[in-house]
């Protein structure tokens, strides 16, 4: 954040130092985010560490419960803010929002509320309670549905959703929905990622592969037969397969 030093004068008058408007400042700049200009106004000032640390502690709860961890992290660090209070239940209540805060947001923000829980060593009993989970189910879903593989699979693994959910009927029909997407794109190893990471059915996968291998042979094109030809090595179609469903192309050729 830009600021610092240029705009310090304002706060130093020709007689005596503006103390309290110096104390605002560095409230405002701790909740701003601007955590070295704050630093440098109170070194300025020579600011009464009581006040210091008050101010730190106030402006570090408020950044943790809009899950802004960085910022929350910064001040910690800076101003050397005591385990006890860290470990305090005022500031593990405000880790927790933003945890449901971060989770609600969704996508890049999803790690935020990991490290959040990491960095606060928030229990398990918190993480695996049924508003964080749902939370976190939903948000699988979502990413699947974006085609962020990546995405729900750490989702999953971070907050470690149960088997029986990713078996779900709900999750397993985005997830097939995604891979034929995928397949027909010519994006074979995301629909492999997928298939291997949901464990998709045998069945399902063998049809979809047919489908997309027939799809792409239809297109005539180069892209099209090396993408044929690598569904074909990838998921081990049958030969009677193959050779019908050549044959069924050439015969369609113009």
């Amino acid at each position: 954040m830009e600021g610092g030093k240029y705009d310090l004068e304002k706060f130093v008058p020709d007689e005596a130092p503006n103390e309290e408007a110096a104390k605002a400042e560095v409230i405002k700049r701790l909740e701003e985010g601007d955590i070295d200009g704050a630093s440098e106004i109170i070194t300025r000032f020579k600011l009464a560490e009581e006040f210091v640390q008050s101010a730190a502690k106030a402006a570090m709860i408020k950044h943790l419960e809009e899950g802004d961890i960085y910022d929350a992290s910064e001040i910690i660090t800076t101003f050397k803010l005591a385990v006890e209070f860290i470990q305090s239940a005022e500031v593990q209540s405000a880790a927790k929002a933003g945890v449901l805060k971060r989770l609600e947001q969704g996508n890049i923000f999803i790690y935020d509320a990991s490290e959040i829980i990491t960095t606060f060593k928030l229990a398990a009993e918190f993480v695996q309670s049924a508003e964080v989970q749902s939370v976190a189910k939903a948000e699988v879903i979502k990413h699947l549905e974006q085609g962020d593989i990546y995405g729900a699979n750490e989702i999953i693994t971070r907050f470690k959703l149960a088997a029986e959910f990713v078996q779900s009927a709900e999750v397993q029909s985005v997830a097939k929905a995604e891979v034929i997407k995928r397949l027909e794109e010519g994006d074979i190893d995301g629909a492999s990622e997928i298939i291997t990471r949901f464990k998709l059915a045998e069945e399902f996968v063998q049809s979809a592969a047919k489908a997309a291998m027939i799809k792409h042979l239809e297109e005539g094109e180069e892209g099209g037969i090396y993408n044929a030809r690598k569904i074909i090595t990838t998921f081990k179609l049958a030969v009677e397969f193959i050779q019908s469903g050549t044959q069924a192309w050439v015969i369609k050729r113009p």
